[in-house]
């Protein structure tokens, strides 16, 4: 079981009990491009359409240490939209070392 499908059911299984859920889902940045997949929502369809969740993916700008630069600042932001479990997915541990291949551009969308 991977983070994403690991998040999803801790999510759903929260918000079965009356929580509402955000997910910060941090992806690394390319070191050549500045871009990222951003793929999280499509690995978690079930809370990424469920009205009691919200789903924003960030990626890491370049910021090491799995988190992206603004991710205390969304924390308070989503605190105070009502979000009471706020889900943080890091980069994987192999991720910061990770770099894209020169040839490979990422899409943006």
């Amino acid at each position: 079981m991977g983070k994403s499908t690991a998040i999803e059911a801790l999510g759903m299984k929260l918000i079965g009990q009356g929580h509402r859920v955000a997910v910060l889902a941090v992806d690394p940045s390319s070191t050549r491009t500045g871009g990222s997949i951003l793929g999280d929502k499509t690995r978690m369809p079930r809370l990424a359409t469920h009205p009691d969740a919200y789903i924003r993916p960030s990626p890491t700008s370049g910021t090491l240490g799995g988190v992206a630069k603004a991710t205390r600042e969304t924390i308070v932001l989503l605190e105070a939209a009502g979000f009471d479990v706020i889900l943080v997915e890091t980069v994987g541990s192999a991720s910061p070392r990770w770099r894209w291949p020169t040839w490979w551009t990422p899409s943006s969308s």
